[in-house]
């Protein structure tokens, strides 16, 4: 239990340097890059951010992408119903399935919000 105690802020502070430093500066924001890095890991909420393009001006979404996008965000979904599913029937590891699960959810929030929010045409 001391070492629990004795890592989580380590944890925190790793999620939130990961979010200061590397997601304040991209499209996902500082927002989303500390989510991912504390529910699933700072270094994948790491690898997460650096696969976003840093802010500046953006170019249209094609139809193909917007639809890999949308299908992606309901596997994700999908992925999360399943791991809550499971949750719910693990007598151990509960809390893993509900991190993952909570990681999978924002995956689906945050491919929608692409989507919806992503520029349509040139300004």
């Amino acid at each position: 239990m001391l070492y629990l105690l004795a890592i989580t802020p380590v944890y925190v502070l790793f999620s939130y340097f990961v979010a200061e430093f590397v997601g304040s500066n991209r499209m996902i924001g500082w927002w989303w890059t500390f989510f991912f890095s504390l529910t699933l890991t700072p270094f994948m909420g790491l690898m997460i951010a650096l696969c976003n393009p840093r802010i500046g001006p953006l170019m249209p979404l094609s139809a193909f992408f917007q639809t890999l996008i949308i299908v992606l965000s309901f596997g994700s979904s999908i992925i999360a119903l399943v791991l809550v599913v499971l949750a719910l029937e693990a007598e151990q590891g509960l809390i893993f399935y509900c991190l993952a699960a909570l990681g999978f959810a924002g995956g689906f929030i945050y491919g929608i919000k692409q989507v919806i929010f992503w520029p349509k045409e040139m300004e």
